[in-house]
């Protein structure tokens, strides 16, 4: 019973050990949290950490596909709402140049006084820059849009004044949107559009066939075509804001200032005929001249600079256009002011050529337009393949998600239920290995043992003073005779573990026991300074009453006899072997004290 008692106590002590080694063993720490993923509520906060872990890049993959559509979404309504403002334009563009047209035919007629020195096919405007293009299918097409977009604004033969008029009012009638003039000077004329037809009914029907009109009334004539001209044409760049959309901005800003260069050269065109109609400029035409003369030119800089197309174009028509060089020549004439007679064949020739360069011009402007037209729509298709790539990214995205999800919380599953059992199999592995070590403590010395585990080899050690006792049963042959095997071991099983429990009280140390014989030490492993002797004699006085009440299980009739045997003094204690090692004491000491087991009675 008392064997079972030990087994049970050393059982309980284990599962303790055990059971706190367990908990410190599988406490995890994740941030600010600690949690046992062995526990049910482990469990269950392992699997909302590994699922939260996965989601977090999900999650982020779709804020950036949401945050990137957003932008893209913008982009393309910012291009659509361009290319609303930019269709607006086309039809205020096309009264703008039917206008200049008129404004130029009007100075012509008027300044010639009601002469007409020429009419011969004029060259389409636009032919020998068209005709000095290269290959590209691109630039072809958008000079055949710009073209198309000019034959309701230019004749092609020079024709009477009341098919010019005729041509603005085609023009302004397809004007379906009327812009909102804010300016006082310009709401006087340009209120409404059928305000501004009246007004120019009532300019053309004042124009004198007769060319009795004098100096003041041709220039309040032209004066109120250039601010009608220029009311429109801010119109026209009002409505077209700047964007700061990659390449688009230059193309708009080109565009503007081609606008601008092509109503400065035609207020050019009408200050240049009045000189050569008159012979000279008055200082306030002359101011004119020279102001919008610069502006022109500036305008006409500033479009090659954005775009290199017109630049090369440009460069082209100066280098193929032979009336070229006249118009330089021209310029520096009037640029100087020289009063000079009156010259109606210059007159004519610098009208052709100014309205030719002017219609060139225009021609690139409308170009313009059209590059600015196709590069919206390559922009909004390539906005909506990014949309609908985004969209098809998300939609996969949440597809696979709960795909992902389901699959981490069956590997979270799984691993909980590996922990599990790898947890219970480290308890019961350090539970095995504390029995192991408390037996190996039991057959060896705790230090000794602790050496043989790292494998080292164990020095003899040498005590100078011991004690040494040696018990036996007396008559244990005979009793041996009388019993069963079982019995005896039975026997030797009980009075040993009764030993056993009552030397635990002394400092001793119980060396081995041989059949009957019973070998306890005092002194060593661990030397106790002179207490060996005092020690060892207590223990075997206690030993011997002990014998006297213990009953031989099989034999409770007979008494139980044991003869002891000890002496004190010096000894060599080592381990011997590596099978099964031994933990041995040598020397006189050991022998005396066997000799005194002996021969005791």
């Amino acid at each position: 019973m008392d064997e079972i008692d030990d087994d049970a106590r050393s059982d309980h002590s284990d599962l303790s050990g055990s059971a706190t080694e367990a908990s410190s063993l599988v406490a995890v720490r994740a941030g600010c949290c600690s949690f046992n993923p062995v526990s049910e509520r482990g469990k269950k906060w392992h699997q909302v950490q590994m699922i939260i872990l996965p989601f977090i890049p999900i999650a982020a993959l779709i804020l950036q596909n949401c945050w990137f559509m957003a932008r893209v979404s913008s982009h393309q309504a910012e291009m659509q709402w361009l290319g609303k403002q930019v269709d607006g334009t086309v039809e205020l563009g096309q009264l703008l140049s039917a206008l200049q047209t008129e404004r130029a035919e009007v100075a012509y007629y008027v300044f010639s006084n009601g002469s007409k020195l020429r009419n011969e096919y004029v060259s389409s405007p636009g032919q020998h820059i068209l005709n000095a293009t290269d290959d590209r299918t691109s630039e072809g097409a958008q000079k055949d849009w710009a073209l198309t977009r000019l034959d309701n604004t230019r004749p092609s033969i020079r024709d009477s004044l009341s098919e010019t008029f005729r041509r603005t009012d085609v023009a302004l009638e397809s004007v379906h949107a009327w812009p909102n003039f804010t300016s006082l000077a310009s709401k006087d004329n340009l209120a409404s559009k059928l305000r501004f037809q009246i007004k120019l009914e009532d300019l053309r029907r004042g124009i004198s066939m007769t060319t009795e009109a004098n100096e003041d009334d041709i220039a309040d004539r032209m004066d109120w075509y250039n601010q009608i001209t220029f009311f429109i044409m801010e119109a026209v760049i009002r409505n077209i804001k700047d964007v700061n959309v990659s390449n688009v901005w230059k193309l708009l800003l080109a565009y503007k200032d081609m606008i601008r260069s092509v109503e400065y050269f035609g207020i050019v065109t009408v200050e240049g005929l009045y000189f050569f109609g008159k012979g000279s400029l008055n200082q306030p035409r002359f101011i004119n001249y020279i102001t919008y003369d610069v502006l022109a030119w500036k305008s006409l800089s500033q479009t090659k600079d954005f775009v290199q197309y017109i630049e090369e174009k440009v460069e082209l028509f100066e280098s193929q256009y032979v009336e070229y060089r006249n118009i330089t020549e021209w310029r520096d004439l009037i640029r100087g002011n020289v009063e000079q007679t009156v010259n109606l064949v210059v007159a004519d020739e610098y009208f052709y050529a100014m309205k030719r360069f002017t219609d060139e011009l225009r021609s690139l402007q409308w170009y313009l337009l059209g590059v600015i037209k196709e590069y919206m729509v390559d922009e909004t298709a390539y906005a909506d393949t990014q949309v609908t790539l985004s969209i098809i990214v998300l939609v996969i995205v949440f597809i696979i998600s709960p795909i992902i999800i389901f699959l981490v919380r069956h590997a979270t599953y799984t691993i909980q239920i590996f922990a599990s059992t790898l947890t219970v199999k480290g308890i019961e592995l350090k539970r095995e290995k504390r029995r192991s070590d408390r037996l190996i403590h039991q057959m060896l010395p705790k230090a000794v043992a602790l050496q043989l585990k790292k494998k080292k080899m164990v020095p003899a050690e040498s005590f100078k003073e011991v004690s040494v006792y040696f018990s036996d049963i007396v008559g244990f042959t005979n009793i041996c005779s009388e019993s069963e095997p079982i019995q005896v071991i039975s026997l030797l099983n009980s009075l040993y573990n009764m030993f056993d429990s009552r030397i635990e009280k002394y400092d001793v140390y119980k060396v081995e026991t041989i059949g009957d014989a019973y070998m306890v030490v005092s002194g060593l492993p661990h030397p106790n300074g002179s207490r060996h002797a005092a020690e060892l004699a207590n223990m075997a006085l206690d030993l011997l009453d002990g014998a006297r009440s213990f009953v031989i299980p099989h034999r409770p009739d007979r008494p139980l006899e044991i003869r002891a045997g000890m002496n004190s003094g010096p000894c060599v204690a080592g381990v011997v072997g590596t099978k099964m090692p031994r933990y041995c004491l040598f020397g006189d000491t050991v022998n005396v004290a066997s000799r005194m087991e002996s021969t005791g009675e």
